[in-house]
């Protein structure tokens, strides 16, 4: 009997493509892959270290102890978020921990390929050691983009923030749960603020807020009247409470000629105004029609009983290629044909372009397939028309050291 040897095929990718490969994985899977053998673990590290969430002062430490054997790390990290630790996480905290602001001191200049840095739950900065900050944080010149959530700044101090990085094109401040700091440090006055944004993201997550202390209004007046705010391309606007609506209806006006992107976060406590009084607010301040060059609009709830009339209001002729609408996954069972008839018919008549696609972002964990059944029933001339398509909202995620 002759001897059969049995040979097993093996797929050798290039590291680009193994990289390429990790960038689609999962966290959990993305770290076994490092297990499989050397050349997966060489091209999986830059994807494994270029989200970082930093959160206490020995995280810090290990991060810097970390970069001191493998300098090379550096070059890959890409997203870095400081976090102060909740006071459940460590034994004693102190107010914004020392590490905050040795990171704009030493690792700041090491962070040459940063694009994105996050700055959360963070308390009033000290007002000796704000030059300093600011002055570390004028080493990174490759971060096009700044998120600031839940820290307890001032809108002027987060412009004057803002304007410490010289490439910065993308601002992002969500959710202020803090009182407005009267005392705060304002190293720059608003006039002299030489953003040159073109994505700017505000969300709000306070329902009841004094006019004086809502500290986005403070920032959307002063966007308002920035004079580099001609740039602006894309707006994500998300309020809670009905005094920030005159001020989004100003910024609105004043980006008209050069707004390509809009997303409206739309706050369900309208019900609580009244019906037709908020109706007619969202209308007035909301009104769409001078944004010539808008292509692609996003309403974050489509149960919102002003969606339609928003939609009313945008310009003719409409030239729109992208219309989204979210979707929360417990709201599909509330889809019927008969309360979502008008909008159908709306949607597919002849004032918007045939071109134009028209999207549902849903989050959650239903199949994808009875998703799409369902919205194509609810919407039937526009799925008739063939531009309807629907996608889920993938969360990303951050290594924790």
């Amino acid at each position: 009997m002759p001897i059969t040897t049995t040979y097993t095929a093996h797929l050798n990718f290039g590291l680009s493509i193994i990289r390429r490969i990790s960038e689609y994985l999962d966290k959990r899977s993305l770290r076994a892959s490092t297990l499989t053998c050397q050349q997966w673990y060489l091209a999986s590290r830059p994807v494994v270290f270029g989200k970082i969430f930093v959160k206490d002062s020995r995280k810090y430490s290990r991060l810097l102890h970390l970069l001191e054997y493998h300098p090379d790390i550096c070059l890959w990290i890409k997203t870095l978020r400081l976090e102060k630790a909740n006071d459940e996480d460590t034994e004693s905290v102190e107010p914004n921990g020392n590490f905050v602001y040795a990171f704009a001191s030493e690792l700041a200049p090491r962070l040459s390929k940063l694009q994105r840095l996050e700055l959360a739950w963070m308390e009033e900065l000290d007002p000796y050691r704000v030059s300093s900050f600011l002055s570390g944080l004028l080493s990174l010149k490759t971060v096009h983009t700044l998120c600031i959530s839940n820290c307890h700044f001032t809108g002027d101090f987060i412009l004057s923030l803002a304007n410490a990085f010289p490439t910065l094109t993308s601002l992002q401040v969500l959710g202020f749960s803090s009182p407005y700091y009267r005392d705060c440090p304002l190293p720059l006055e608003s006039n002299q603020h030489l953003l040159r944004l073109r994505r700017l993201k505000l969300h709000e997550d306070q329902e009841q807020i004094a006019d004086d202390e809502n500290i986005i209004s403070t920032l959307y007046r002063a966007l308002a009247s920035c004079p580099t705010k001609d740039g602006l391309r894309c707006l994500d606007l998300a309020f809670m409470n009905r005094i920030s609506l005159p001020h989004i209806g100003t910024l609105l006006k004043s980006v008209a000629h050069s707004l390509e992107e809009l997303t409206i976060k739309l706050p369900m406590s309208m019900k609580i105004w009244g019906k037709d009084r908020g109706l007619a607010e969202f209308k007035f301040h909301l009104n769409l029609s001078s944004l010539l060059n808008l292509r692609t609009l996003r309403i974050d709830e489509i149960n919102h009983p002003a969606t339609r009339d928003i939609l009313t209001t945008l310009p003719e002729p409409i030239l729109l290629r992208r219309l989204t609408f979210g979707l929360e996954f417990n709201n599909i069972s509330r889809f019927s044909n008969k309360a979502y008839a008008p909008l159908d018919e709306y949607l597919a008549s002849a004032r918007f372009p045939a071109t134009m696609q028209i999207w549902f972002d849903y989050k959650g964990i239903l199949d994808n397939e009875q998703v799409q059944g369902k919205i194509r029933r609810v919407f039937k001339s526009v799925h008739m028309k063939g531009v309807l398509g629907v996608s889920r909202v993938v969360k990303e995620y951050f290594l924790r050291l």
